[in-house]
């Protein structure tokens, strides 16, 4: 067999679609340059394999696996949802991609345990869910069989911000799969583990002493079809975002303009000789609620097709169409269209998706499906021609992972031209804030930060993870309109900062203007402990209103003779407290030169400076975003 057989039989697999298979090969390319060139084969590495929802990370999976299956990695385990369709569905998508390796599911131990006795053992490949009882029995396997010893291990967690990370952090405990994890984790003699999720944000969080922080990252871009965020929420008033008020009568008229664009394109699509077309509707995680609003659903279709041809039916189908041809300039006649939809009254399905109905995706693979659900809709769920979307759940503190696995608009298989979403306007803002955040970790991945630096950026009422999997002793963040001074700031080259603090006071004065990276260029002078002032958290602030807002300013206070005592826990004085105040639109960066102080505080043996004079910085972000970090 040749040095790379697994690979190009899995990159020629793929030669329908030279997009896909140009991505997975930079995927692997980065894997070998960033991963496998820092690997010694005895350690540990943790990986975070970051892209967006719904974009295809299984087959950038089966990349990495391919690549390290022609290298000397003879064990592979994947961990998937505990959701045992999907279990089944990654088991098949592997056990076709590498037909001679020896592709175990979660009963397979008999043939593991055979193969590891076979004088020439074929490679494995173990896929399971996390699911306790599973991760147990496994790791007996493991553990007994000694397969994880001698060569390197590669552990795909997929959707590891799920349910993989210690839930019991701040109780000084360790949750159970959490452990199971580590302990398979443990018995590698060197393991690769590769965090794959489309939602980084609880795996950038996590500390150092969490023997779970990522310390590389790979990320990729989605393929050209793919449908995300950006087309929805880059801008809230575009023809793809129906918002409306969050007040009942608004939500009962918006879901009847809902339903009426839905049938119109289902018809579309049945005159284009589309058969599938689906719709989802996500109310809130109460099954009562699903059943009220299938039954909702029911009413409408029921009404529309009993008085099909009233003028007031006619003109909820007109509206429905004149606002679908904004997008989609190659719509026939609305006759032709409502010619077809006549005659579709018995092609429409109604289901609920939740734990009290059991479904498959079978049920709505093919057919014009209307499905309705919460909770269940989340991670995994696949929903093909998904082309109208009523989403009204509503969160009291939203949390940015949780709320964007529920966008189960985004991804591949969709019709942009008719594609449309319905949801309250306040909770299009709160999607907004999650979607500028997900663009502001892929800005700092893009610019080449390094994963130990990137910032977790949301809006104040947005969460970035559940809190239990967060450290509270080492998470923190910086919030927007709130002043922050360096206790005791080091500077690398006093005179060279001081020459040029100086010389820009006597050319633009004491209050001016100034670009984001200038900003960022004087604080680079200074070096603070993190717990004192998080300078690299309000670096990346800057880097994100330099992306988003590329015309915005920061504004520059330069203060001189100054006479403030060290450890005194004040900085400002009146004045540029009240100034700080007012300013609300820039970043603000206030610099006092103090001097003259340290000798007399040395005499009363009270504390000094690192030097005198010394600039001592105080930032200030505008707005109400947060900042978020994890202190090692």
């Amino acid at each position: 067999m040749s040095h790379h057989t697994h690979l190009n039989n899995y990159i020629t697999s793929l030669s329908d679609n030279a997009d896909l298979r140009e991505k997975v090969t930079a995927t692997v390319d980065a894997f070998r340059h960033t991963v496998m060139d820092d690997f010694d084969y005895i350690s540990d590495q943790q990986v975070l394999l970051y892209g967006d929802v719904q974009s295809g990370k299984t087959s950038h999976m089966l990349g990495i696996i391919a690549d390290c299956l022609d290298s000397t990695f003879h064990t592979i385990v994947i961990l998937t949802s505990p959701n045992t369709r999907l279990v089944q569905q990654t088991y098949d998508r592997v056990a076709q991609a590498f037909p001679d390796t020896l592709v175990c599911d979660r009963d397979g131990y008999n043939d593991f345990r055979a193969n590891q006795k076979s004088l020439t053992p074929r490679k494995s490949i173990v896929v399971v869910g996390k699911i306790p009882a599973v991760l147990g029995n496994w790791l007996r396997v493991f553990n007994d069989s000694g397969a994880l010893s001698g060569h390197p291990v590669l552990i795909i967690d997929d959707e590891a911000d799920a349910t993989s990370l210690n839930t019991k952090v701040n109780q000084s405990d360790v949750s159970t799969i959490n452990h199971q994890l580590t302990s398979i984790r443990d018995l590698a003699t060197g393991c690769i583990y590769l965090q794959v999720t489309g939602t980084p944000q609880a795996v950038l969080l996590q500390s150092d002493d969490s023997n779970w922080a990522a310390e590389h990252v790979l990320h990729f871009a989605p393929g050209e079809s793919y449908i995300g965020g950006q087309l929805f929420f880059s801008e809230l008033n575009n023809p793809y975002l129906r918002l409306f008020a969050n007040t009942q009568f608004d939500e009962d008229s918006r879901f009847s303009d809902a339903i009426y664009t839905y049938l119109l394109t289902a018809a579309l699509f049945k005159l284009r000789g589309e058969s599938l077309c689906t719709m989802l509707i996500h109310p809130s995680h109460t099954a009562s609620s699903h059943r009220d609003f299938a039954q909702e659903a029911r009413l409408q279709l029921t009404f529309a097709f009993e008085r099909f041809y009233e003028p007031m039916i006619q003109h909820n189908f007109q509206r429905a169409y004149e606002q679908l041809a904004q997008t989609d300039s190659n719509l026939p006649p609305l006759r032709k269209i409502l010619n077809i939809l006549g005659g579709m009254e018995d092609d429409f399905s109604i289901h609920i998706v939740n734990s009290d109905n059991p479904t498959v995706e079978e049920d709505w693979a093919d057919g014009y499906n209307i499905i309705v659900g919460g909770n269940s809709l989340g991670r995994g769920l696949t929903f093909n021609n998904l082309q109208t979307v009523f989403y009204v759940r509503e969160s009291k503190r939203p949390q940015a992972d949780t709320l964007w696995q529920h966008a189960r608009m985004f991804g591949y298989k969709r019709h942009k031209d008719t594609m449309r979403v319905f949801m309250p306007a306040t909770i299009a803002q709160t999607f907004q804030e999650v979607y500028l955040g997900n663009e502001a970790i892929k800005n700092q991945l893009d610019h080449g930060t390094h994963i130990n630096d990137i910032r977790v950026i949301l809006g104040d009422g947005v969460a970035p993870t559940r809190a239990n999997v967060l450290d509270k002793r080492k998470v923190g963040n910086l919030s927007g309109g709130v002043n922050y001074f360096a206790a005791d700031p080091r500077i690398k080259n006093v005179e060279a900062l001081d020459k040029k603090l100086l010389a820009y006071l006597d050319k633009h004065g004491e209050d001016s203007t100034i670009g984001m990276r200038a900003i960022i260029t004087i604080l680079n002078a200074f070096t603070v402990d993190p717990n004192d002032l998080d300078l690299a958290t309000f670096k990346a602030a800057l880097l994100d209103f330099e992306r988003n807002q590329p015309h915005l300013t920061a504004r520059m206070v330069l203060r001189t003779n100054r006479k403030v005592n060290q450890g005194t826990g004040a900085l400002l004085s009146p004045t540029d407290q009240a100034l700080s105040r007012a300013e609300v639109a820039h970043p603000l960066l206030i610099l006092y030169r103090i001097e003259g102080v340290n000798d007399a505080a040395a005499q009363r043996g009270e504390p000094t400076w690192s030097s005198d004079p010394i600039w001592v910085p105080n930032i200030k972000l505008p707005g109400q975003r947060q900042f978020w970090c994890v202190d090692g």
